[in-house]
C-alpha cells in the first residue's frame, strides 16, 4: 500500500501529507469510504444516506486526494431526505453528477424525481448505469445508498 501512495503522490493525486501508518480502509465498514480502486483512476463507494454521511465523504475526499474533477453517480432511497443531501453536492465545484438508471437497486427512488429536481433548480446533470461506473476511466464516486452500494458489490466486485 505504501508503493500506492508514493504513486498517487508523485502524480499529485494524494496530498503530500497524508500520513502512510493508517490504512484507512480498516478504520471503517464495507460501503464507507471505501476505496475500490486507485489506479489507473480513482473509484470510492459510500453509503452515505443523509446530508452528515455525504458532508463527511467529501470532507475525507478533500482531505485525501487533489483531484481535477470527479464523476458522482448518485441514487437515493426512496424515504431519504434527497433535497438536503442534494444541497451538499451541489457546493462541491468539481464534480459532473450521474442520476443512476431507474431499477438498480432497492427502495430507489425514482430518476425523474431527481431530474425534475435538478432542472427546477438550474443544476446540471447527466443520466448512468451502474455498468458506466464500473467501467469509467474517470475518478468516480458512488453515493447515496447502503443498498445501491450493495448492489454494486454483488454484481461487480
Amino acid at each position: 500500500s505504501k508503493v500506492v501512495l508514493s504513486s498517487l503522490q508523485q502524480f499529485n493525486y494524494l496530498k503530500k501529507d497524508v500520513d502512510f501508518r493508517i490504512d484507512l480502509n480498516d478504520l471503517k465498514p464495507d460501503g464507507r469510504f471505501q476505496v475500490i480502486q486507485e489506479l489507473p483512476e480513482l473509484k470510492i463507494l459510500d453509503g452515505a444516506h443523509n446530508p452528515s454521511g455525504v458532508e463527511a465523504l467529501f470532507d475525507l475526499l478533500e482531505e485525501s486526494y487533489v483531484l481535477e474533477e470527479i464523476d458522482c453517480y448518485i441514487g437515493f432511497n426512496q424515504n431519504k431526505n434527497f433535497a438536503e443531501m442534494l444541497k451538499v453536492i451541489w457546493m462541491k465545484k468539481n464534480l459532473k453528477i450521474i442520476i443512476l438508471e431507474d431499477l438498480t437497486f432497492f427502495k430507489q427512488l425514482k430518476s425523474t424525481t431527481l431530474e425534475n429536481y435538478f432542472i427546477s433548480n438550474n443544476q446540471d446533470f447527466t443520466k448512468g448505469t451502474l455498468k458506466e461506473f464500473h467501467l469509467t476511466k474517470q475518478p468516480s464516486i458512488l453515493l447515496g445508498s447502503l443498498y445501491l452500494v450493495g448492489e454494486y458489490i454483488k454484481e461487480y466486485k
